[in-house]
C-alpha cells in the first residue's frame, strides 16, 4: 500500500464511526484496496476504498461502494465475496453493482494537465492511460490509448470519417500540435480518464488497443454518437463501450436504455 493511499484512506475514515475491521488486498489488475467494516449498534456497513492513479498527498478517497447488513456475520460474508471478485474478476464486480441510475462519476474521474503536456507528455502520462484532448473549445473530446514513447492508438482517418478506424499514431498528431508549437483547435486541453475500479493492467490495455487496431476496429461503423473514439478507448480499458461526451448530458436516460447490455467484455493477448 502506497503512503499516498494510506494517507488518503486515513483522512477518509475520520468521519466513519466505530470501525470494526480494515481488510487490505490487491486486485488481479494490481490495484490496492481496503474493505472497511464499521458498526452502529446492530447495523453494520461494508465500504470499499480503492487506490487511485495520480493520487496526491492530502487527497481524501471517495468510497467506491457501500453495503449494509443487520449483523456482523453477514457483513463479513460480504467482505469475502467482494475480496474474491476483486482478486479474480474485478469486471464482475464492476458490472454487478451497476445501476441504471448510476452516473459516470461512480466509475471514473478526470485529471486535466497543463498545456506543456501537449508537447511533452512524458512527465505526465503513463502507458495504458485513457487520454483525451478537448476540441472546439471543449464542445467535445477526442480520445485514445497512450502507448508511451509519444505514441497513441486512436480512431481517425485523414480523409473521411467513414474510413476511420483504430490506428497507431504519433502523440503530436493526436493532439494536433503544429510545427510552431501551437494547436489548431481553440482551447484544447489534455486530460486522462481515471477508472476508479481498474479492470485491466496497463499492459493489458495496450495489448487490447493493439489487437483492436490490427482488427481495424471501427472501420465503416464510425458514428459520432454511438461508436466513436471514446467508445474505443473505454472498451480497451474496461471491456465496456462508454462515451463520456454522450453520457454526461443524458447519463440517466442513456444508462436506462442501455442497461444491462452496454458491455461486451473480451480477453486480449495470450
Amino acid at each position: 500500500m502506497s503512503s499516498e493511499f494510506k494517507s488518503a484512506l486515513n483522512k477518509s475514515l475520520t468521519s466513519i464511526w466505530n470501525v470494526v475491521d480494515e481488510i487490505p488486498g490487491t486486485t488481479s489488475a494490481h490495484q490496492d484496496f481496503v474493505i472497511v467494516v464499521n458498526g452502529v449498534w446492530l447495523w453494520f456497513k461494508v465500504r470499499l476504498y480503492l487506490d487511485k492513479a495520480y493520487l496526491k498527498d492530502g487527497q481524501s478517497l471517495k468510497e467506491y461502494h457501500c453495503w449494509q447488513h443487520a449483523n456482523k456475520h453477514g457483513a463479513m460474508e460480504q467482505v469475502k465475496w467482494i475480496k474474491g471478485l476483486l482478486q479474480r474478476y474485478p469486471f464482475d464486480l464492476f458490472v454487478a453493482i451497476k445501476s441504471p441510475l448510476t452516473n459516470l462519476e461512480y466509475y471514473l474521474h478526470v485529471v486535466q494537465y497543463p498545456d506543456d503536456c501537449k508537447e511533452n507528455p512524458g512527465p505526465y502520462l503513463k502507458r495504458g492511460d485513457h487520454v483525451q484532448i478537448s476540441r472546439k473549445g471543449g464542445l467535445y473530446h477526442h480520445a485514445g490509448v497512450f502507448l508511451g514513447n509519444d505514441r497513441v492508438i486512436h480512431i481517425y482517418d485523414d480523409n473521411s470519417k467513414h474510413c476511420a478506424r483504430a490506428r497507431e499514431d504519433s502523440w503530436k498528431n493526436f493532439v494536433g500540435v503544429c510545427d510552431d508549437g501551437s494547436t489548431s483547435w481553440f482551447r484544447s486541453d489534455v486530460s486522462v480518464i481515471i477508472y476508479r475500479l481498474r479492470i485491466r493492467t496497463p499492459d493489458e490495455i495496450v495489448s487490447a488497443a493493439r489487437e483492436m487496431a490490427s482488427e481495424s476496429y471501427g472501420r465503416g461503423k464510425y458514428n459520432f454518437v454511438l461508436k466513436n473514439c471514446q467508445h474505443f478507448a473505454s472498451f480497451c480499458c474496461t471491456g465496456i463501450e462508454m462515451s463520456t461526451d454522450v453520457h454526461r448530458p443524458f447519463e440517466t436516460f442513456i444508462s436506462v436504455l442501455n442497461y444491462p447490455t452496454h458491455y461486451n467484455y473480451r480477453k486480449f493477448g495470450p
